[in-house]
């Protein structure tokens, strides 16, 4: 059975949780880089990837920012 991609990672203890905040692209902590898991197609194309990331400087999840599927 596959696990929540927050159980993926060792959690240190200081980080925060603001994924009820919906799809952000800056973390509270004021970093705009983020580690989020993806898949490339064979064009070398983001394919697909997941909607938890968590932030690079204090390692908190949030959402990700997703395209706006209706103008596609």
């Amino acid at each position: 059975m596959a696990k929540d991609i927050a159980y993926l990672k060792p959690v240190p203890g200081n980080e925060g949780d603001y994924r009820s905040l919906g799809p952000i692209s800056v973390c509270p902590c004021g970093s705009d880089l983020w580690n989020v898991k993806c898949k490339f197609d064979d064009d070398g194309e983001l394919g697909i990837y997941f909607l938890d990331m968590r932030c690079t400087q204090c390692d908190s999840l949030a959402v990700a920012p997703m395209p706006d599927w209706k103008t596609q």
